[in-house]
C-alpha cells in the first residue's frame, strides 16, 4: 500500500483514490464515479439507521425519502 494514500485517508486509502478520482472528473479528466443519488441514497440509509436505532423498528427507505 502507497504510505501517502494510508496517510491520507482511512480505510488503506481509499479516501485518498476517492479525493483523486472526483478531482479528475472535475478537471474533466475523468469519468463520475459517484452520483448525486448515490449521495442522497447513502444519506437516506444512515438516517434510516439512525431512526431504526433510536425507535427500535424497522424503517423503510421509502419513509426517509418522502
Amino acid at each position: 500500500m502507497d504510505e501517502t494514500a494510508l496517510a491520507a485517508g482511512s480505510h488503506h486509502g481509499s479516501t485518498y483514490y476517492q479525493h483523486e478520482a472526483f478531482a479528475r472528473a472535475v478537471r474533466g479528466d475523468g469519468d463520475v464515479l459517484v452520483t448525486a443519488h448515490d449521495g442522497l441514497m447513502a444519506v437516506a440509509i444512515g438516517t434510516a439507521a439512525e431512526i431504526s436505532a433510536r425507535e427500535h423498528r424497522v424503517v423503510e427507505i421509502a419513509e426517509v425519502l418522502g
